[in-house]
């Protein structure tokens, strides 16, 4: 059903209160309304834990956005509402993340695989692949947020809004098709290619990212 049932509309006052779950501002009685927090449309059930109150002026400014992404958009313009450029760094700062964690890493002795131990001593082991032009080795890995960061030396260009917000809803409901890039160098991973694919995602709350991580490569080879 999409009719909420007044029990469920009580229940989203008692969780977030008589304010707007787009802007956090208090709702007037007469302007309150509730909406699905993943849209109806998009399989978000009519449940009490997906519906949020939310003033009439932003319910009807999100137009075909969902409440999550209409939040998401607004707080992405005041992000970028500043003459500095943003990078990868910025966003994972703004949503709260103690980026660039080193990341200790063992290669077996027959090169075929590779050990990464995180700082809270979490092992992880993945496959070791050579790349058949520079002979650099390279792994494909699931990484935490907090283990990568914006490499400035070989990605200095900055994020552009629009790109990164089309990725946004992009992969919010579609998979990442191709890894952002990085190297591993004294223990940290820098991001040098698919920093909007991070920073999407990073804005969407995911806390893991798929990278494609070489090993100390030449810089003047990539």
């Amino acid at each position: 059903k999409r009719q909420f049932a007044e029990s469920d509309k009580q229940h989203a006052l008692e969780r977030f209160g008589m304010t707007c779950f787009v802007a956090n501002h208090p709702i007037d009685e007469d302007e309150l309304e509730f909406d699905h927090i993943e849209a109806f449309a998009r399989g978000g059930e009519s449940d009490r834990d997906n519906i949020a109150p939310v003033c009439k002026h932003h319910n009807r400014a999100k137009r075909d956005m969902t409440l999550l992404e209409y939040r998401d958009k607004l707080a992405l313009d005041t992000f970028f509402d500043t003459p500095s450029p943003r990078i990868l760094n910025d966003v994972l700062a703004q949503r709260g993340i103690k980026f660039g964690q080193r990341i200790y890493s063992e290669p077996d002795t027959s090169q075929t695989q590779i050990v990464l131990t995180e700082e809270n001593g979490k092992k992880s082991v993945f496959p070791l692949y050579q790349d058949a032009v520079t002979g650099y080795f390279y792994f494909y890995a699931r990484l935490p947020v907090a283990c990568i960061q914006n490499d400035k030396e070989l990605q200095p260009r900055p994020l552009e809004m629009q790109r990164l917000w089309q990725l946004y809803r992009h992969l919010r409901n579609h998979t990442q098709l191709s890894p952002s890039i990085g190297r591993l160098v004294d223990n940290q991973i820098l991001i040098f290619d698919g920093q909007h694919k991070i920073a999407a995602q990073v804005w969407a709350g995911q806390s893991h990212v798929d990278c494609k991580i070489y090993l100390d490569p030449n810089i003047h080879d990539i």
